[in-house]
């Protein structure tokens, strides 16, 4: 009796072992073709983001506020900057605008290299108006040149809202070249141009959209848009206790927003 009693349990054993050897696999299988679906964008209407675009495709145009070559004088420098002055001022209203990226509706076998379509247009729109700033900075404007640099942080934070990683990492880097301009105008700036600076250095401290946010919307894109494959990374990651993407992206807002609050101090203390 007690003999049969121990076979049965025996048998009760193994087949739970079994059970719990194929439910990991069936699990995952589930996961893996039950993504989380995108939810569906409200853009604004109209929606800034394709302000930009328009203008960073017009910069483009030009060789040396698409920064390919240097110019030779002051004079050649303001004449291109006048050239391209209604573009300026595109991107200048579009600032006022409601701005959000529109992340396409998922399709079969999606490229890759979709997050990174606009990158280089939302780039030419950094460096033109870092051109614009350098002008001011020659011409010894500087209550412009770092009026100038600002606009140019805002539209790295602003072109990233709604975005996932890619666009986030993008506005950090259009946001340093902001900081880069504003840094060498804040030593020649008045005491009450410093105190704009710094009203202005706060709000875009504030204003930048929270990164456990595109984190998140970061990885339910990638569970649909880049299929299995993609959603299969994410777990393994999950299982391993490790993101090197996403450290990096904590990594660099980290980064900038250091600089950019020792920036906030130091024309504090100018002042």
């Amino acid at each position: 009796m007690a003999r049969a009693h121990e076979r049965k349990f025996a048998r009760v054993a193994v087949a739970a072992l079994v059970v719990l050897i194929a439910a990991t696999p069936l699990g995952i299988a589930w996961k893996l073709l039950n993504p989380r679906p995108i939810p569906k964008q409200q853009l604004p209407q109209p929606n800034s983001y394709d302000d930009f675009v328009d203008a960073g495709t017009a910069f483009n145009s030009s060789p040396i506020l698409s920064t390919m070559i240097q110019p030779t004088s002051t004079a050649q420098l303001a004449a291109e900057v006048a050239k391209y002055a209604s573009t300026f001022d595109q991107v200048h209203e579009a600032l006022s605008l409601p701005c959000q990226v529109p992340l396409m509706p998922i399709q079969p076998n999606m490229s890759f290299g979709f997050p990174f379509e606009n990158v280089q247009t939302i780039r030419s729109v950094a460096r033109s108006l870092n051109c614009k700033a350098e002008l001011a900075q020659q011409q010894q404007r500087f209550r412009d040149a770092a009026t100038i640099s600002l606009e140019n942080m805002r539209v790295g934070v602003v072109t990233a809202r709604g975005g996932i990683v890619p666009q986030y990492l993008v506005g950090i880097a259009v946001e340093g070249i902001g900081m880069s301009a504003l840094y060498k105008a804040a030593p020649k700036l008045e005491a009450s141009e410093c105190d704009d600076v710094i009203r202005s250095l706060e709000q875009i401290d504030i204003s930048r959209e929270p990164l456990d946010r595109v984190i998140e919307r970061d990885r339910v894109f990638c569970e649909s848009a880049w299929g299995w494959y993609g959603h299969l990374l994410l777990m393994l990651d999950d299982l391993a206790d490790s993101h090197p993407g996403y450290d990096a992206t904590k990594h660099a807002y980290k980064r900038s927003s250091a600089i950019r609050r020792l920036l906030t101090l130091e024309i504090a203390l100018r002042r």
